[in-house]
C-alpha cells in the first residue's frame, strides 16, 4: 500500500473559490503526479503507480470548494483522500476545507489522556451538514521531525491525520479485499472507533447547571 503527503504546492488554499489558473503551474503539475507519477524529466507517466492514500496536513478556512474536483477525482481513481480538519477550536463550525467536504475523511485531535484537544476544529460541514472531523487520533505532543534536522513535539489536527492515513494503509495491507473500497474502510473506521465527548470539562460543568436549573 503507497501513501502519499501533502497534495499541493502552496502551504495554504486561496482564500476564496479560484479558477485552477490561478493557483500555479506547480499546483497542478503536484495533483497531476498524483494521479500518473512521472520519471524525473517528468515524461512515461504511469497511473499504475498512483498512490493509495493522500494525507493531507494542510487546509484553510471552511466553506471553500475550491479542491472539492480533486478530491472527487481520487476517489473515482481508488484514492483514499484524508485530511486534518483544523485547529480553529473549540467552538463548532469551525471545520476547515477541503477537511469539511463531505468526499473528504478528517480528523481531529486528542491528547495522551483521549481528551479532545481544544484547538480541534469541530462542528456541521457546510457541504451537506455533516458533523466533522470524521475520526479523531493523537495530535497533541506528537514527537515529530523539524525542519532543518532533528525532533520535537508539535500539536494539531495536522499531526493527528497521518495517524488515520497510517491506519488505513495498514487496514489495506492486512485486507486486500479492502483496497481502493473507500467507502467500505469509511464504514470500519467509523465503526470501530470509541465515541468521546468533545465537550471541554468546563462546557460539561455548564450543561450539568444547566439541566439541574432546568424546571
Amino acid at each position: 500500500t503507497l501513501a502519499a503527503c501533502r497534495a499541493q504546492a502552496p502551504s495554504t488554499p486561496p482564500a476564496a473559490p479560484a479558477p485552477a489558473v490561478d493557483k500555479g503551474v506547480a499546483d497542478l503539475q503536484v495533483k497531476s503526479a498524483r494521479f500518473a507519477p512521472t520519471d524525473l524529466t517528468g515524461a512515461n507517466p504511469r497511473p499504475d503507480l498512483r498512490p493509495d492514500i493522500v494525507n493531507n496536513s494542510w487546509g484553510g478556512p471552511g466553506n471553500n470548494p475550491w479542491y472539492q474536483a480533486t478530491v472527487s477525482a481520487w476517489l473515482a481513481s481508488g484514492i483514499y483522500p484524508q485530511f486534518s480538519n483544523g485547529n480553529n477550536g473549540p467552538a463548532c463550525n469551525t471545520s476547515g476545507s477541503p477537511g469539511d467536504y463531505v468526499s473528504s475523511y478528517s480528523a481531529g485531535a486528542f491528547d495522551i489522556n483521549n481528551v479532545i484537544a481544544t484547538f480541534s476544529s469541530r462542528g456541521a460541514s457546510a457541504f451537506g451538514g455533516e458533523i466533522k472531523p470524521n475520526i479523531a487520533a493523537p495530535g497533541v505532543a506528537v514527537r515529530s521531525s523539524l525542519p532543518g534536522g532533528g525532533y520535537g513535539a508539535n500539536n494539531g489536527t495536522s499531526m493527528a491525520s497521518p495517524h488515520v492515513a497510517g491506519t488505513v494503509a495498514l487496514m489495506w495491507s492486512a485486507a486486500p479485499s479492502l483496497l481502493h473500497d473507500i467507502a467500505a474502510t469509511r464504514t470500519l473506521l467509523d465503526d470501530t472507533a470509541i465515541d468521546t465527548s468533545d465537550l471541554t470539562p468546563d462546557e460539561v460543568v455548564d450543561l450539568i447547571l444547566e439541566h439541574l436549573a432546568a424546571p
